[in-house]
């Protein structure tokens, strides 16, 4: 009996341990086909983004260096960048500088986008030139501009658009793909409310094309065509950068003080000969309160002076007074004495 219970308690053991061991062999198989599956989602995912991010360039798997090289400069000539440059210039000869610009800007092939010209109260003119020249002659122009004034600052920027472009390019794929298929179920519908809700998802589509399209458009013209903006200032003595010597800098530095003593001089003249009216005005009646206070001034001395002279006189009299009296009062006791 012991050995019998014994038996089957061994048996219902072993029966637990074999159920244990089935539902732990389950759970690592499913586990391992979920790390399989989830290692090749985030594989698959890694080959995606890595051909987005390759902007439509073909990687080629190619044991040298060559290869991604060759890659890499064609994903750089796909690329869609927007470039822009600003110049600011000093010119003696404004008219000069300014024929030169556009003779270079013809060169160039680019063209006038906006211009505005200012005539400055000081005789000085400036101008803003806002002009289009296609990218790949940009670096040329500028240098032909620069020779021709004295450029005193640059500044250049730049914008990617490559993902943009790329996500406009696949959305009009895909509405002229919808267009296509909406007219050919333009053709085959026989029902009039069908061939009313084609007629107006066709339109909703012809209209965000078009929209797009433009976009495209105008993606395209910023790429091929910079913008180059410059501002321009006559000046009649240009200013250059400083010198390395210390001699050049101290004849510059003395140079510059003279050239701004002279600009003051010369601003100061035509402004008296601008304002002369005014400038009398303003003399006669700095001249008339000059004078009412020298008048002023010399009736009040003359004034003290009369007051000195008349206290004076006063305490003469009162002192001959005084005396008279001290010299009357022996002669009275003189007399009292007598009587």
């Amino acid at each position: 009996m012991y050995q019998k219970g014994t038996w089957k308690m061994k048996r219902r053991r072993f029966g637990k341990a074999a159920i244990l061991l089935v539902m732990v062999l389950t759970l690592v198989g499913c586990a391992a086909k979920s790390a399989g599956n989830y290692m090749a989602k985030d594989e698959e995912y890694y080959e995606t983004t890595r051909a987005e991010t390759s902007y439509g360039v073909a990687e080629e798997k190619t044991a040298d260096s060559g290869g991604s090289g060759a890659a890499a400069e064609q994903a750089q000539k796909n690329a869609k960048i927007i470039y822009t440059t600003e110049l600011d210039v000093q010119t003696e000869h404004y008219d000069e500088y300014l024929n030169g610009v556009y003779e270079a800007l013809r060169a160039a092939g680019g063209h006038e986008q906006n211009s505005y010209i200012y005539n400055r109260t000081s005789g000085y003119r400036s101008a803003e030139l806002y002009l289009r020249v296609p990218s790949d002659k940009r670096l040329e122009f500028i240098d032909s501009v620069s020779a021709l004034g004295n450029v005193t600052s640059v500044r250049n920027t730049s914008r990617n658009i490559t993902l943009n472009y790329i996500d406009t390019e696949s959305r009009i794929e895909a509405l002229r793909t919808e267009q296509s298929r909406l007219l050919e179920l333009m053709q085959q519908a026989d029902n009039l409310t069908d061939i009313l809700a084609i007629e107006q998802r066709l339109t909703e589509v012809r209209y965000e094309l078009q929209n797009y399209e433009s976009v495209k458009n105008g993606y395209d013209y910023d790429v091929d065509y910079s913008t180059v903006t410059m501002y321009v200032t006559e000046v009649n003595r240009e200013v250059v950068g400083n010198e390395q010597t210390l001699g050049g800098r101290l004849v510059k530095g003395f140079t510059g003080q003279l050239y701004r003593v002279s600009e003051f001089l010369q601003d100061l003249l035509v402004w008296l000969v601008s304002n002369f009216i005014f400038v009398i005005l303003w003399v006669a009646a700095i001249f008339g309160v000059v004078k009412l206070f020298l008048a002023l001034r010399r009736r009040a001395r003359q004034n003290r002076d009369e007051n000195g002279t008349s206290r004076r006189r006063r305490r003469g009299r009162k002192a001959e007074e005084a005396a008279a009296e001290a010299a009357a009062e022996p002669e009275a006791e003189k007399k009292a004495e007598n009587e």
